[in-house]
This record gives structure tokens, C-alpha cells and sequence, in this order.
């Protein structure tokens, strides 16, 4: 989770940060709009979690809260395929994300 907040930029002032995180070798801060474009991060409260949901419905959720307004379905469907494919999730794509309650990934 410490990983996730400092890549996205939302680092609590109990977090310690060392270094700099850098997107295609300029630092976090000067492409900050850049990286937020291309991972966004939805955070992992069970306010935000919807277990039922299947990872690649997470995944949509996520991009589309984080879309420009004009983003078309299939722009959306396109991006998701692509970020799964990226992190060896495309296998998972139709199994719920779960919980305690419910069975998942």
C-alpha cells in the first residue's frame, strides 16, 4: 500500500519517502499529470472496494473515474485489456476481486 500511495502521489504525513520516483526518467513531480494518466490508483478502504465486482470491472471502474470527459467504452475497454495484459492479470479478468465474505482472486 506504501508503494501504491507513493507512485500515485498520496503519501501521508506518517509515510517516509527516500529517493525520487521518476516516469521515462524525469522525476515524479514534473510528470506528475503523465503518470496519473497512465496508473491510476483507486485506494483499497472497503468504501472504495466493491468485492463482487470482477477484476476487469475494477479495473474499469478505476479508469473511468480517472477518464477525461469524450473517453469512449472502447477506448476504456482497450486501456484495461492492455494494463491486465501488463501486469499478467488478462487469465483473472472474469473472477471476482472477493473479500472475507466472498471468495476471489
Amino acid at each position: 500500500s506504501t508503494l501504491l500511495r507513493a507512485l500515485s502521489g498520496r503519501l501521508s504525513e506518517q509515510d517516509k519517502q527516500a529517493g525520487t520516483i521518476a516516469l521515462n526518467g524525469r522525476p515524479m513531480l514534473e510528470s506528475y499529470q503523465g503518470w496519473r494518466r497512465m496508473c491510476p490508483y483507486v485506494g483499497p478502504s472497503d468504501a472504495d472496494h466493491a468485492p463482487v465486482l470482477t477484476v476487469q470491472e475494477t479495473f474499469e471502474f478505476a479508469r473511468r473515474c480517472t477518464a477525461k470527459d469524450g473517453t469512449s467504452n472502447e477506448d476504456i475497454k482497450k486501456d484495461v485489456h492492455n494494463m491486465m495484459v501488463s501486469l499478467g492479470l488478462d487469465h483473472v479478468a472474469d473472477t471476482v476481486v472477493g473479500d472475507e465474505n466472498l471468495r476471489g482472486i
